[in-house]
């Protein structure tokens, strides 16, 4: 769970550093929001695809770790 909010925060940060770059170009914020969105607007089927697996693979082996823990935890209880 600590991978996932360091990414997060990470994420974040990086969005609030492309929106603070278009600001100090001139652009305004719904401009900067836009350019933030554009690139998910040209996507293809097949990198919507390759986009998802990767999240896959970067968000179930923590949340899968997690569950078994929880699991575990609940079968030693009683």
């Amino acid at each position: 769970m600590k991978v996932l909010a360091i990414f997060f925060l990470l994420y974040l940060l990086n969005i609030g550093y492309v929106i603070m770059i278009d600001m100090r170009m001139g652009e305004d914020f719904s401009t900067s929001i836009n350019h933030i969105k554009n690139p998910f607007r040209v996507i293809s089927l097949p990198e919507y695809c390759i986009i998802i697996m990767l999240l896959l693979f970067l968000f179930l082996p923590p949340i899968v770790a997690s569950f078994k823990k929880i699991i575990q935890t609940k079968r030693r209880e009683p």
